[in-house]
């Protein structure tokens, strides 16, 4: 291969790449602007359904509000359900303590026989 045919080609070969390049930058602009065109859609649609900013916030307070009461009744639900579950336990262990009472008894009189 000739000295003007490699620099061709060498030429030819950069200037793939940059075009390339150019592409993928082009690319990304338009991505750029489509996903600002989207955030610009989606603040008109929050101004549209929210006259005011005071609109806005009234409606997030109300949201957490509404969590919050379903916070606390759910804490006071698994409240109950530790009291009950407490309960059943200490059932339960007097229950065995009272096996283990009958059964040393049972083994006491045994020995004495």
């Amino acid at each position: 291969m000739t000295q003007n045919a490699q620099n061709y080609s060498a030429q030819k070969h950069s200037s793939l790449i940059l075009s390339k390049a150019r592409r993928e930058q082009t690319d990304r602009q338009l991505k750029s602007i489509s996903l600002s065109q989207q955030a610009a859609q989606k603040n008109k649609q929050l101004n549209s359904t929210s006259s005011t900013p005071d609109t806005h916030l009234n409606s997030v307070m109300s949201d957490l509000n509404r969590l919050s009461k379903s916070f606390v009744n759910s804490y006071q639900n698994l409240e109950g359900q530790v009291e009950q579950l407490n309960g059943q336990l200490q059932d339960v262990s007097e229950q065995r303590s009272e096996a283990i009472e009958e059964k040393q008894t049972i083994a006491d009189r045994l020995k004495h026989l």
